[in-house]
């Protein structure tokens, strides 16, 4: 018997996320706040498109049960999915492209009853470095090394 999981995380952010000076951007409209996802996530590429999420990750997972209870087969597979930054100055405006670091996939963890997947992705978002990021080769909040070592982060 196969048994098949899987999960999605979405990141977003929402207006109430954001305070202090760090809010300015975002009221002067040279950036924008993101709509809640719906219920239903459907197309993630239609999303990732409609610019309605910075990053999303999937991980789907399966197991294979012989009739005695043992596993006998595993695997997992998945992606991520980052959008791009629109940034806006008057009329004009240009959309940065983020940067998606290798996925860091751990062989499985194979136990009698249960197997334990893991996949991490890091990304840096889509805006020009801030002026002290140098000593960190370029790295913005929200990304994580270029060795995949953690992953970005959002509200949401």
């Amino acid at each position: 018997m196969r048994i098949e999981s899987s999960v999605t995380s979405l990141s977003w952010i929402p207006s109430e996320a954001i305070g202090g000076l760090t809010k300015l951007p975002f009221e002067m409209g040279m950036t924008h706040y993101d709509e809640p996802p719906p219920d239903q996530l459907g197309d993630l590429d239609a999303l990732r498109i409609a610019d309605r999420f910075r990053f999303a990750n999937q991980l789907r997972a399966w197991i294979d049960v012989a009739d005695d209870g043992r596993i006998v087969g595993h695997g997992y597979e998945g992606g991520g999915s980052i959008g791009s930054s629109t940034v806006r100055l008057g009329r004009k405006a240009m959309v940065l492209a983020a940067v998606a670091y290798p996925d860091l996939r751990s062989e499985p963890e194979v136990g009698a009853a249960a197997v334990r997947s893991t996949r991490r992705r890091g990304a840096a978002r889509g805006s020009p470095p801030r002026a002290g990021c140098a000593a960190h080769g370029g790295r913005q909040t929200g990304g994580g090394p270029p060795e995949g070592g953690g992953g970005a982060r959002g509200a949401g």
